[in-house]
């Protein structure tokens, strides 16, 4: 059951853990970062070469909500 958010709570984000991996499946841990009020995350990150990028997100969960994961490409 969904309900609007009080006016008088403070939303605090969640931290998402962010990895890539290159086209040889090399892995590079970018750290975590934190999403806002939506769900919404961004981190900043300067890919060593141009090529095909697998971007991962992890939500490890809490008291709150489960696990969460998602994948998408990046061509740089």
């Amino acid at each position: 059951m969904q309900k609007p958010i009080p006016k008088d709570f403070t939303v605090t984000g969640v931290p998402v853990q962010i990895q890539v991996t290159d086209a040889s499946g090399n892995v590079i841990d970018l750290g975590a970062a934190t999403s806002d009020s939506n769900g919404n995350f961004k981190i900043s990150w300067t890919p060593p070469e141009e090529g095909m990028y697998t971007v991962s997100a992890n939500f490890a969960g809490d008291d709150s909500y489960g696990t969460s994961w998602a994948d998408t490409g990046l061509l740089v």
